[in-house]
């Protein structure tokens, strides 16, 4: 990977840095989603506030 980064553009080395975060950031987002169920949080205002699929965190709740 980092001879890729090192021969590529910057605009590309800098998204797939990008979407590394990203994916470590969503990783384990079933935890943070299951707290925010247990504190009474609906399922759809965390799918508004995540983004997530309704249908992922509805999943959890059963």
């Amino acid at each position: 990977m980092r001879a890729e980064q090192a021969c590529a553009p910057r605009s590309v080395t800098g998204m797939q840095t990008e979407l590394l975060r990203f994916r470590e950031t969503t990783k384990d987002w079933e935890g943070p989603v299951h707290r925010a169920l247990t504190a009474g949080i609906p399922a759809l205002r965390i799918a508004r506030l995540t983004g997530l699929d309704p249908q992922e965190i509805g999943r959890l709740v059963l």
